[in-house]
């Protein structure tokens, strides 16, 4: 009976890193894109500028 509960905690241990390292992607993932978000709106704003400055 102890090997059966061992093996089943072995098992939700497991279960538990792959969804971290799921997690982890994500939010790797996420943060890339928030940045690249933030260059693009950034260049967007400078655009802006120039054009109402040369209105």
């Amino acid at each position: 009976m102890t090997q059966f509960y061992a093996m089943k905690l072995r098992d939700a241990n497991k279960t538990h890193m792959n969804l971290q390292d799921k997690v982890n992607c994500l939010r790797t993932s996420d943060h890339s894109k928030v940045t690249s978000l933030q260059e693009k709106m950034t260049k967007l704003k400078i655009e802006n500028q120039t054009l109402k400055s040369k209105s």
